[in-house]
Formats: C-alpha cells, sequence, structure tokens
C-alpha cells in the first residue's frame, strides 16, 4: 500500500461521506489519524530538533497545533506535507530555545556482544553530528534535514518552507560546507583530547 493511500484512509472528510457523521464519528476520526501520525511526527522533530530533553514538549505541542488545523485542512492527500510544515513552524520555535540536548547514554543503550564496540562508535558520531547540527543556523539545519536527512528535493523542502527554490539549495550547500567544517573540528578535537 502507498503512503498516499493510507493517508487518505486515516483521514474521512465529513462531506465526502455517504452517511452524516456524528459529532462522536468525527472525533474519534480526529483521533485516530493523531495517533497514526505521531510516530512520523516525532521522528521528524526528533531529526530535526536532536535527542534534547524537551523534545516529548516540542512533539506535544506539534500534536496541540496540528489537531486544531486538521479539521481545516479540505485535502487529505496533503496531510503529510501540512503535518511537516506544522513540525517545521513548532521546531524554529525550539531552536530559538537552544535548549542543551540531552546525551545518548551508553550504559542505557548498551548492546551485548561482538557488535557492541561498533554501536557506541556509531552512536558516538551520532552525538557528534547532532552537536554540529545545533551550533548551525536554524533555516540551515532544517535545509540540511529535509535534503540530507529526509531525502526531500530542494524544491519540496522549498515548498514546506515557504521559500524559493533557489534559496533552499543556497542553504543546503551552505549549511552542508559548515557541516563538514565542524565536524572535521570536532574530530580533529577528538583525537587531541
Amino acid at each position: 500500500m502507498t503512503e498516499g493511500r493510507s493517508e487518505r484512509k486515516l483521514f474521512l472528510k465529513p462531506q465526502a461521506a455517504a452517511v452524516p457523521l456524528t459529532r462522536v464519528d468525527a472525533r474519534a476520526e480526529h483521533e485516530r489519524t493523531l495517533i497514526a501520525l505521531l510516530p512520523m511526527l516525532r521522528g521528524f522533530l526528533f531529526r530535526l530538533l536532536g535527542p534534547r530533553a524537551d523534545l516529548d514538549d516540542a512533539t506535544q505541542d506539534a500534536l496541540i497545533a496540528l489537531s486544531g488545523a486538521l479539521p481545516r485542512l479540505s485535502d487529505s492527500a496533503q496531510l503529510t506535507s501540512f503535518t511537516k510544515t506544522i513540525c517545521l513552524r513548532v521546531a524554529y520555535r525550539y531552536f530559538a530555545r537552544r535548549a542543551p540536548h540531552e546525551p545518548l547514554e551508553p550504559e542505557r543503550h548498551r548492546a551485548h556482544g561482538p557488535l557492541a564496540d561498533e554501536q557506541l562508535a556509531q552512536r558516538r558520531k551520532l552525538q557528534r553530528l547532532h552537536r554540529c547540527l545545533e551550533k548551525l543556523p536554524a533555516k540551515r539545519r532544517t535545509a540540511f534535514v529535509l535534503c540530507a536527512i529526509e531525502g526531500l528535493a530542494p524544491q519540496d523542502a522549498a515548498k514546506l518552507e515557504g521559500v524559493s527554490a533557489g534559496s533552499m539549495r543556497a542553504r543546503f550547500m551552505h549549511a552542508r560546507e559548515e557541516l563538514q567544517r565542524l565536524l572535521a573540528a570536532t574530530q580533529a578535537e577528538d583525537v587531541d583530547g
């Protein structure tokens, strides 16, 4: 089943139903839609914000904003991009807060066996990436996450952000260059320290 089809099943517009939905039915459908969107929403915010202590707060804020805006959505085919747009707005508010991220504790996520050292090394690389992403300006960080991590084309990312495709390409290029510089600097610090 394609992603678009599953989205259409999640969101039932009252005017399209053969039998008018009661208020209770509409509320239940609304709740099912929000529950189905929660993993995607949280994952997207995690990729944007990193492992922050206030990630759950950001997720809750995004759910509240989405819940209020969902009844105004006229085209259920646009549900994913609509959700991501709301997440971006919430993420920008949290970027401004610059709360320190919650470190990933190796003890809490410890693996056993021969791959444990490799997993720990991967986890440390991920921590370093999140620290470097946190140092980027919010617009560049968002461009990098949308284009490099989410895999969106700059044109699609630009639509989500509400900017031109050229602006998104420039932000992405500058973010990539700055991130490479920051990662090289932190890698040198790790080797020296």
